[in-house]
């Protein structure tokens, strides 16, 4: 078990995570369904994937 709020640590570091947010399980999966999750990107703003905000070149 990792317990910890940075969700790039724990993309590197587990397979399969699960994210919890005050006590209610939000996410479990691979990481890429992980950062985009909306229940994830809600309980950790700034640290998911927003397809909105990219910025193409």
């Amino acid at each position: 078990m990792l317990i910890e709020r940075d969700l790039k640590i724990i993309m590197s570091a587990c397979e399969r995570p699960t994210v919890m947010n005050m006590g209610r399980l939000r996410a479990t999966g691979a990481p890429a369904e992980i950062t985009c999750n909306q229940e994830v990107i809600k309980a950790y703003p700034g640290q998911g994937h927003h397809p909105r905000q990219e910025h193409s070149t």
